[in-house]
């Protein structure tokens, strides 16, 4: 499946394991209420993109891939955001004056048909694959590496390539929310923790970073028991049981699993504060459990979409007839406006001609990326050595916190934190 919109309109990764994105996929959420209402040079989003005059001239063409016509994991909202950011933008007057042309591409959670995608976006000539998400790119990313087309901010990356390729630009990293949900328990106050986990053995990346996210705060992991559920929804009461009185709990489970679970807690008498993964223990479970998430704290890569930097995508929803039945406060929607936006700082300083090329050369030269708070500051020319060494492509280990407040998941602070010492079980500098 293709589509355009104009100016008129290897292998996975051990450390970033398949079941931990299968355990996160309802963060994207491609279903569900909205409710929740430069190259080498530091930028500002704003600056950027204040223009007035109508775009003229040859378009930017950037393809945007990922699933939609799946029974995997379809995420219609990854387009529909592509498609407001890009009536968006061409309001404001395009890109350089220039307007940005939007080719879709649905790789139906297919490796095969993401390489079909890559082979299009050579094709069609795209300047960069910019905001997408699939499940394996393994096929997709040589083919972009030998066409020279960046795979551009893509929020969670899973497939070792995503990991390794020099066309790679993630601007995400989910793998870092148990570490980040560890320290920030712990900073609470918690005493008496319980981590929920899926009972798979995959799960071993995952308690993996949050055993070491104790660790990088001089905790023992063991203050924090760890209970396993299975993935399937179901009965937890077993589960509840072994949670007992505990003050806080972090779940890393998907958003289908907290229902259950929640049920089961009230079940037992059990009423720990909640810490659980952006879009996953989000405004949908808020709704169905007041009190039981009152006082929770969210992880996310990106601050929830009321935080004053959203102010222009809150606007697109509106203005641009998104359709309403899909979920932008996600990590499809939020990570999918912030990667447009991190492109066009990025083309904005761009001297002469704007293609493939010279993106993917700009963009490997940009040290202080500034989206205004979407994310932290990017520096793509600086790889990560963490992690074993095994994910250089990782340049923000960020998180930032959300709280529930009177049944609405709000900001805590807006303040990105960096999880990339804690990661690796290492003291945050």
């Amino acid at each position: 499946m293709k589509a355009r919109f104009g100016s008129a309109t290897r292998g996975l990764h051990p450390r970033s394991s398949i079941a931990l994105i299968v355990t996160m996929m309802l963060a994207f959420a491609a279903c569900g209420s909205s409710s929740d209402s430069s190259a080498g040079a530091s930028s500002n989003a704003d600056d950027a993109i204040d223009r007035a005059a109508a775009p003229t001239g040859e378009p930017i063409k950037v393809m945007v891939q990922t699933p939609i016509d799946s029974q995997v994991l379809p995420f219609p909202n990854i387009p529909e955001t592509a498609r407001l950011y890009t009536e968006f933008i061409n309001a404001k007057g395009g890109i350089q004056g220039r307007p940005l042309e939007l080719v879709i591409c649905d790789d139906k959670a297919d490796a095969g048909l993401a390489a079909a995608c890559a082979r299009t976006a050579t094709e069609e000539g795209v300047v960069a694959n910019v905001g997408g998400f699939t499940l394996d790119m393994n096929q997709a990313i040589p083919i972009m590496e030998e066409n020279d087309i960046a795979w551009f901010g893509e929020c969670c990356p899973i497939s070792n390539l995503e990991f390794n390729s020099p066309i790679s630009f993630p601007m995400g990293f989910v793998n870092a929310f148990p570490t980040a949900a560890a320290v920030k328990m712990t900073e609470d106050g918690c005493t008496d923790i319980v981590g929920i986990f899926g009972d798979d053995v995959t799960n071993v990346p995952q308690i993996e970073a949050y055993e070491n996210g104790f660790k990088s705060v001089g905790v023992d992991p063991a203050t924090s028991r760890i209970v396993l559920i299975p993935i399937t929804p179901g009965d937890y009461s077993a589960q509840a049981a072994q949670v007992g009185d505990a003050d806080c709990l972090f779940g890393q489970v998907a958003q289908v699993n907290w229902p259950p679970l929640l049920t089961a807690l009230e079940g037992v008498g059990s009423t720990p504060r909640l810490y659980g993964p952006q879009g996953n223990l989000d405004s949908t479970i808020v709704e169905q459990f007041p009190d039981a998430t009152e006082g929770a704290t969210v992880i996310g890569v990106y601050p929830s979409i009321g935080s004053p930097v959203w102010a222009d995508f809150r606007d697109s929803i509106e203005k641009y007839d998104a359709d309403p039945e899909l979920n932008y406060n996600s990590l499809a929607g939020l990570g999918t406006w912030s990667a447009f936006t991190a492109f066009t700082l990025i083309v904005e300083g761009i001297e002469g001609e704007i293609n493939n090329v010279t993106f993917l050369e700009a963009a490997n030269a940009t040290t202080g990326l500034d989206t205004g708070g979407m994310v932290g500051v990017l520096d793509f020319t600086k790889e990560y050595e963490g992690g074993g060494g095994d994910i250089p492509r990782i340049f923000n280990l960020n998180v930032f916190y959300d709280v529930v407040e009177g049944g609405q998941v709000v900001p805590l602070d807006g303040i990105a934190y960096d999880m990339g010492n804690a990661f690796d079980g290492q003291p945050n500098s």
